[in-house]
């Protein structure tokens, strides 16, 4: 329990009961007044103490599940990102990357899910399998259940899957933008001849 007496300073007739609190780096304090019932005050500064303990003992809590360490107010998993790959030449691709450190190991793992291959719920469920693997998680339910819950930040909004990208043109197509090229080439040397020769 984590109630003192004290006396008002500044007015020696006034006390108090003073509740004293702390977690996240931060003191929580409530007052009682003692007035004419010295015992119905202390009554009163139990039930705030008790109330007290109970946000400090869900702090602690919540700080020792390894999930809350894992996932930031964003509910953006730490080591988990959804990345765009394009290419020259190929099609753009969607993908999961995993860089995870092992919560006691402290040893690296990292790995890419395919989006495009395996389609977003697939690939984020195989995603959180894996970070489970790498932690020795797999048989902790509420940090699953905790780390799926994160599924909507990495969620396009529009689409599951990412936007199909035009084929590459075909060969003619490609042939005769050549062709016109080169005739344009020929027409341009004779003048270039003609350039030079009035320098």
């Amino acid at each position: 329990m984590a109630i003192t007496r004290f006396k008002d300073s500044s007015d020696s007739n006034r006390e108090y009961y003073r509740i004293t609190r702390a977690w996240g780096g931060v003191e929580h304090q409530r007052y009682v007044r003692i007035k004419r019932s010295e015992r119905a005050a202390f009554l009163k500064a139990q039930v705030i103490d008790q109330q007290l303990e109970e946000r400090q003992r869900a702090y602690r809590l919540r700080q020792e599940l390894p999930s809350v360490r894992m996932v930031d107010q964003r509910g953006k998993i730490r080591g988990l990102a959804r990345v765009t790959n394009k290419r020259p030449g190929r099609n753009q691709t969607e993908e999961f990357k995993l860089r995870v450190r092992h919560p006691e190991t402290q040893d690296l793992h990292f790995t890419s899910i395919s989006i495009s291959h395996h389609g977003f719920e697939a690939a984020f469920q195989l995603a959180i399998e894996q970070i489970l693997s790498w932690c020795e998680w797999e048989n902790q339910p509420e940090i699953r259940q905790r780390l799926l819950a994160c599924r909507e930040f990495y969620r396009d909004s529009n689409q599951d899957d990412p936007p199909a990208v035009p084929a590459p043109r075909h060969q003619d197509e490609l042939s005769a933008f050549e062709a016109g090229l080169q005739l344009a080439v020929r027409a341009y040397m004779p003048q270039r001849q003609i350039i030079q020769n009035r320098k």
